[in-house]
């Protein structure tokens, strides 16, 4: 199988899903979608991928929709639709996704960050977690789709016929999470949260936290 894989920040790429790919012999094509205006997965794969990756991003929906690398990567998100190719998105991506599909993407009245436990219809392909959050807003997700993981804060998975969406990252290793606390300081700080005690959890549970991460996306190529 081959993956597209969208980047959108250097802090933010594959994590724990590059392991997973390469032990199942995925090839890997990936691009920083920030410099992608190629309108479809033909154009911007050499070629034709069997599923996409839309991976985080420290921007927000809300402040880049008029950006032309925001319209191109909609715009290849459709295509990837019509043209049957299965999406998992993560976090910025889930938020990309809704708002292409006619969801909708809110700022959440302060940012979501830390582990958290969601409850689940589908523990065999979202286990319960705890999974790290780390984001400002948050998904309606779009018509038709089916939520399947939520928290007292926001929808956390939804599934868009073959399309997965999760606003955690299962990705996260304890490198990305000891980056994160000072990339993203700003919504720490809203959020109230530790980062010391953000990465004690990263270092104690990182083969527990991985696992998940391993169940996640193998169910989902499963099921496409």
């Amino acid at each position: 199988m081959r993956a597209l894989v969208l980047q959108h920040n250097d802090n933010a790429p594959l994590g724990t899903m590059a392991d997973v790919f390469d032990r199942l012999g995925i090839t890997v094509e990936s691009r920083r979608a920030d410099q992608v205006h190629e309108r479809s997965i033909t154009a911007t794969s050499t070629t034709r991928p069997d599923f996409v990756v839309v991976l985080g991003a420290v921007e927000s929906v809300l402040r880049t929709r008029q950006q032309p690398w925001y319209v191109a990567e909609q715009a290849l998100l459709r295509d990837a639709h019509e043209s049957g190719v299965p999406i998992l998105s993560v976090c910025f991506g889930a938020q990309v996704m809704a708002d292409t599909f006619g969801g909708a993407v809110y700022e959440l009245s302060r940012p979501d960050v830390g582990w958290t436990t969601v409850r689940t219809s589908e523990p065999d392909v979202v286990p319960p977690g705890p999974w790290l959050n780390f984001h400002t807003d948050a998904v309606v997700p779009p018509p038709g789709a089916t939520i399947i993981a939520t928290s007292d804060d926001c929808v956390q998975a939804y599934r868009l016929g073959r399309h997965l969406a999760v606003q955690f990252h299962p990705e996260v290793t304890t490198a990305m999470v000891a980056r994160w606390i000072d990339w993203l300081r700003p919504s720490l700080d809203a959020a109230g949260a530790d980062g010391g005690s953000l990465l004690d959890v990263a270092r104690r549970d990182e083969a527990a936290i991985a696992a998940r991460g391993d169940a996640l996306v193998s169910a989902f190529l499963r099921s496409i």
